[in-house]
């Protein structure tokens, strides 16, 4: 968020507009560009392997490219320069064709495993150049461009979930995350956003209705799950959960209601209570025995240790959907 653009505009050009067209978002967005300012900046890093906007496609072309075009062996760069342009070309035609025709896949997937090989095989020249974090990233960003274009091109021929797809891309994000807390910003603070089903330790169905604690047959395994098992005790994750309300894209669409939370679920006890909001630490759970709760989404589902599954929850009476910025 450097540079003279304000809070939203450097946000709409890297970040997914579900979030960054929201008017709720701008007083966190205002304060990560005010950090700028500071001797010690809020950072932004993406970890999904989807790209949601513009902005971040063009730039990363440009990335690529001169990724390639710096590189001091000539016949390496030429070499490196080709397989970029057959890439960024072929991604360009299936984005034009959402993502229908197999000829281009299967040429941006040539082009992303042919500079894998590169970088592998010729590791010191990338190095040379863009030093050893400039050259892992990219590899990571390569391989996320491929794996990116097969997800959709999957999708564009079965919408239909699939448990398979699912914890793919689940588990290249939590890779990339990995990357990211170990190399890239090793040693510091990190805030993750996802949503609850991607960042929880536990397991869901297809149907993103089930939780399980031990992963069952045609389950999902999320990014949180990976992250638990690598980090232990040092990440907490936080839930989030509504008694009742509606929610909604920024972007426009219909409003889906939220129905009370059922009598007995954690959401009516704190209903009762006259809350609006609350912080709930499970850390400090002196009984663990099953609780009723919303979990991942607005489904009940009672879970023998809701601790295990989120270390903190943060309550909401009544939800809202998001509205538009302007």
């Amino acid at each position: 968020m450097r540079g003279t653009d304000d809070a939203m505009t450097a946000a709409r050009r890297g970040v997914f507009t579900l979030w960054s067209m929201a008017a709720q978002v701008i007083p966190l967005f205002e304060y990560i560009k005010a950090s700028q300012a500071t001797l010690r900046p809020l950072e932004m890093a993406g970890f999904d392997m989807q790209v949601t906007a513009d902005g971040s496609t063009a730039r990363f072309a440009e990335d690529l490219r001169a990724f390639a075009a710096g590189l001091e062996d000539q016949v390496l760069r030429a070499r490196a320069v080709s397989l970029v342009e057959q890439g960024l070309s072929a991604r360009e035609r299936l984005f034009a064709n959402k993502f229908a025709g197999q000829a281009d896949l299967d040429a941006l997937t040539e082009a992303t495993a042919g500079l894998v090989m590169l970088i592998n095989e010729r590791r010191r020249d990338f190095e040379r150049v863009h030093g050893p974090l400039g050259t892992s990233f990219m590899a990571h960003a390569i391989e996320n461009m491929r794996a990116d274009a097969a997800f959709r091109a999957e999708f564009a021929r079965a919408p239909a979930t699939t448990p398979a797809r699912e914890s793919s891309r689940d588990a290249a994000n939590a890779a990339n995350l990995r990357w990211l807390l170990e190399e890239r910003y090793a040693g510091r603070k990190a805030l993750v956003w996802a949503h609850d089903v991607h960042v929880m330790n536990a397991y869901y169905d297809s149907q993103f209705r089930g939780v399980h604690l031990k992963q069952q047959p045609g389950d999902m395994k999320p990014t949180g799950t990976f992250i638990a098992e690598w980090l232990g005790k040092q990440v907490y994750t936080i839930g989030m959960t509504a008694f009742q309300g509606e929610d909604g894209f920024a972007m426009g669409g219909p409003a889906t209601p939220v129905p009370p939370a059922p009598d007995g679920s954690l959401e009516a006890r704190l209903h009762a209570m006259g809350h609006a909001y609350a912080f709930l630490d499970f850390r400090k759970l002196d009984d663990r025995s099953p609780m009723p709760i919303r979990l991942p989404k607005y489904d009940v589902n009672s879970i023998p240790d809701v601790g295990r599954v989120y270390d903190g929850l943060f309550y909401i009476d009544r939800m809202a959907r998001a509205t538009r910025a302007t």
